[in-house]
């Protein structure tokens, strides 16, 4: 997923092009949620309300789904996939259905590589379907993350035991707990760990210094291998099974709802392997 300040960014650019139309009065964007359980929007969706001027003020011939249709042409943006709905409507929806768009598909299964094919190759399918309209399949992703992973054998012969390895990589780059301090009526836990600049590298990590039982400090560097591996940016579940969602908005002006799903399950019977 993006970051808070990409999609920041890309919040502010869509609410300058929104304002450029003509029949638009004010546009308000906001981006990640309230800190509500109730509001199920993660950090990277952009919710934007856009507030028409009264319809005797818009162009000759401008109908709300003309106006749509050009608001959706202008923020074509990569990565970004709209939808264009009721502020109340989308808020029960999420929290019914757990898709952000009118129409959507959940792709259940144990292998994330998999599902997430499965969802590409559904996106692309309904793409093909007239009034489909940003049909988007969320992606896992490669998130980078750091493996450390202990060479027992050398670990036996300095005469350290892994766990005591373990303990100090939790301690040295994680952080404990060690105690609490009272200020007042607040409690903080008191945290301790290396200091940013002794952790904030793969460098930096294979200088940190393991004591052996003899007394000699020896580099993790010779203990274990650190390394970056790719991983999904994350896995969202229902029922004990990893899914994945195929996001889909529909032109309401080329096909109704009902028609289109049924033509969406007919294409994706027939065309998924």
């Amino acid at each position: 997923g993006a970051s808070l300040t990409q999609v920041m960014d890309i919040m502010k650019k869509q609410d300058v092009v929104l304002k450029s139309f003509p029949e638009v009065e004010q546009v308000v964007g906001k981006l990640g949620r309230a800190e509500s359980a109730t509001d199920p929007a993660p950090v990277g969706m952009i919710e934007t309300i856009v507030r028409l001027k009264p319809k005797k003020m818009w162009r000759k011939g401008m109908t709300r789904q003309k106006l749509i249709n050009e608001f959706n042409n202008a923020l074509m943006i990569p990565g970004v996939s709209n939808i264009w709905t009721q502020p109340i409507r989308n808020r029960i929806d999420m929290l019914a259905t757990g898709i952000q768009t009118p129409i959507g598909v959940k792709v259940f299964g144990e292998d994330l590589s998999k599902i997430e094919e499965i969802g590409i190759k559904i996106e692309n399918i309904v793409r093909e379907i007239p009034g489909a309209r940003n049909p988007y399949a969320e992606r896992i992703g490669n998130k980078p993350y750091i493996e450390i992973e202990i060479d027992r054998k050398e670990a036996a012969r300095y005469g350290v035991k892994v766990g005591d390895i373990q303990h100090l990589i939790m301690t040295a780059i994680g952080g404990m707990n060690v105690t609490t301090t009272v200020e007042g009526r607040e409690r903080y836990s008191v945290r301790i760990r290396y200091m940013r600049e002794f952790r904030d590298s793969f460098e930096a990590m294979e200088r940190i210094f393991v004591p052996t039982p003899s007394g000699a400090q020896i580099p993790l560097s010779q203990l274990a291998v650190i390394k970056k591996v790719p991983g999904p940016a994350k896995i969202a579940g229902e029922n004990t099974l990893p899914y994945v969602r195929v996001f889909v908005d529909v032109n309401t002006d080329e096909v109704g709802i009902v028609d289109f799903v049924n033509q969406a399950q007919k294409a994706v019977s027939e065309k998924l392997d």
